[in-house]
């Protein structure tokens, strides 16, 4: 005999009928807080001043101004503006939110010195979070251009990367400190010229673990794939590399090394950081690769990059402390 469980658990019945009623309490409750960070843009647009994460794979920088950031998203296109806490303070296309980061950091006239990172495939701001801490130790002006790294051609971000650059405003001089594929990115922006910047500015670049003899690794990888490599994806840009211009400013190659010097991964020639090889790293400006004991995700961390990086910044040379 089939006994119904409502005649044994009648309240337990009774809630399950009422459960609807917990929506309308849960939204009085949360009303207040709510209002206080629902605010109006001028264009009309209702915004809920939320955390985010400040862009991590989908989201690109368009322009920067004294810490907020205009980002686009990589699939819908729309855009959304952030404050220095990385909160979103509006969203719309390009021209609106441009304009309301007109009303919220107006323009200045200070000249400025900038460090710029650009991280590789699959990286974010948290990439270069010890380094940066110390290039600002150091009195350094640092920001970080965050594109989304896997949805899109290398040719594609160096566009990205040089509108960017376009939107700065009173810039006198650039450097560039490049991990992995973000190497690349930079090459290619700077290879081609754009009315919005002036690439005479920029007077250094740093490459941390960038393969531009290309990437063994992402040969096999485009080798298995095949067909079937989506026609969005860089990793056909990283198996190729690039080809290093005469012209190109002062440089500084840095690679990771393991195991000794020998190397772990089967797949690459020579000693490597388990992603990328010493000799892919090094390029044919004449300007020798330094080697650290780092693998390729906490090269940008090691003491010794580190310590490197910031003898470039001061000096221009590109060798290890101390010798």
């Amino acid at each position: 005999m089939r006994i119904e469980r409502r005649r044994f658990f009648p309240a337990a019945a009774a809630r399950r009928r009422h459960r609807w009623l917990y929506l309308p309490v849960l939204l009085l409750i949360l009303a207040p807080f709510i209002a206080a960070t629902m605010s109006v843009t001028a264009e009309g647009r209702p915004n809920l001043a939320i955390s985010t994460l400040g862009g991590q794979q989908f989201w690109t920088d368009r322009a920067m101004r004294a810490g907020w950031r205009i980002q686009c998203h990589a699939l819908s296109g729309h855009c959304r503006l952030l404050d220095p806490a990385d909160i979103r303070r509006g969203w719309g296309d390009f021209v609106e939110v441009e304009r309301l980061l007109e009303t919220v950091s107006p323009t200045s006239d200070a000249r400025r010195r900038l460090v710029v990172l650009v991280h590789g495939f699959g990286g974010h701001a948290w990439t270069f979070s010890r380094l940066k801490k110390a290039l600002k130790d150091d009195g350094h002006e640092v920001v970080h251009f965050t594109y989304a790294s896997t949805l899109a051609r290398v040719p594609e971000h160096a566009g990205d990367l040089r509108s960017y650059l376009g939107n700065l405003e009173n810039v006198d001089e650039v450097i560039f400190i490049a991990h992995s594929m973000g190497g690349l990115v930079v090459d290619h922006a700077l290879a081609a010229e754009t009315p919005a910047f002036d690439t005479a500015k920029v007077s250094g670049i740093v490459r941390l673990g960038t393969p531009v003899r290309g990437s063994a690794l992402a040969r096999q990888a485009v080798d298995i794939a095949g067909a079937a490599t989506p026609r969005w994806s860089p990793v056909a840009d990283v198996a190729a590399g690039l080809a290093i211009s005469d012209a190109s400013p002062p440089t500084c190659s840095i690679a990771g090394s393991l195991k000794g010097g020998t190397g772990i991964n089967p797949w690459i020639e020579g000693d490597d950081d388990g992603v990328v090889g010493v000799s892919e790293v090094s390029g044919d400006d004449g300007i020798g690769t330094l080697v650290v004991p780092a693998s390729h995700f906490t090269l940008t961390g090691n003491a010794e990059t580190i310590a490197a990086v910031r003898m470039f910044l001061k000096s221009g040379r590109c060798q290890p402390v101390g010798s």
